[in-house]
């Protein structure tokens, strides 16, 4: 049975130092519009060499090799990430732990997923 968080991400753009990725996500029990779940209108950088290391999660929020650009329109400030100080929205955390751990599983760079439960 589901909990009813969805969570969305897709490539937007590669360099040689960083990945930019779009992500959305909603907690589909609350008010949400569908057609705004998939805009993927929050952004998230996350360096290459963090990814390509597996760096520990929280560690790269601390040392800032993962950015939060924009927060997508209805992120969700259950928990707090990294240095106490910091506070990540959770569908935030939820995409950049599903393309790390995709990226391990297959050695290569995600271009979309989801997270459903």
């Amino acid at each position: 049975m589901s909990r009813g968080i969805e969570v969305y991400y897709k490539l937007v753009s590669i360099d040689k130092e960083k990945i930019t990725y779009g992500y959305s996500g909603a907690n589909i029990n609350k008010e949400y519009e569908l057609i705004k779940l998939l805009d993927y209108d929050g952004l998230i950088e996350i360096a290459i060499e963090a990814l390509e290391r597996n760096k520990i999660l929280s560690e790269v929020f601390t040392n800032k090799e993962v950015n939060i650009i924009k927060e997508c329109r209805y992120e969700w400030h259950e928990n707090k990430l990294a240095n106490g100080d910091d506070q990540v929205g959770y569908f935030a955390v939820t995409a950049v732990s599903k393309i790390f751990k995709e990226h391990k599983k297959n050695m290569k760079i995600p271009t979309k997923g989801s997270v459903v439960y």
